[in-house]
């Protein structure tokens, strides 16, 4: 719903227009969008690689950074009156140390999806993009436990 809210401004056609110009601008040579919410669609793809190029703009905005990796906050209307409490789908938030948001997706056709950021205890930050899973969070957290057994930097 929010997605289609966005495109209220300057319409559905204009705003998927300037969608895939974004998409130009990032380099996601993979991907055509045709609508602002991922519903399914035959016009419609991505890749891995293009989703892990988005994730990786989206982090250099500190603040849309931070929303995507709040588990859990609770918002009040202009007048403090009523209190709503928004819990993020991702499951991940707070169980896995090092795990930040960045998208999580589901459609029939596409199956369940996650880009997540996980920083390492040595600093490093890798995107890690799960498409078409059966269970997102599950195989997320297989590739991380991945990473830390298998994944070492070497500095010379």
């Amino acid at each position: 719903d929010a997605a289609y809210a966005l495109t209220q401004p300057i319409g559905f056609t204009d705003f998927v227009k300037k969608m895939n110009e974004k998409a130009k601008e990032l380099h996601m040579k993979d991907t055509v969008f045709s609508n602002p919410a991922g519903l399914h669609s035959s016009l419609q793809h991505t890749s891995a690689f293009d989703l892990a190029l988005a994730g990786r703009a989206l982090l250099e905005n500190p603040y849309l950074s931070k929303i995507v990796s709040t588990k859990e906050i609770e918002i009040a209307d202009t007048q403090y009156r009523i209190f709503h409490k928004l819990i993020n789908v991702n499951k991940l938030l707070g169980e896995i140390p090092g795990v930040g948001g960045l998208k999580t997706g589901y459609t029939i056709e596409s199956g369940e999806n996650l880009v997540s950021l996980y920083r390492r205890p040595d600093g490093h930050e890798l995107i890690i993009v799960v498409l078409n899973s059966l269970d997102r969070f599950e195989d997320t957290k297989a590739i991380v436990t991945w990473i830390n057994q298998n994944v070492m930097y070497v500095t010379e």
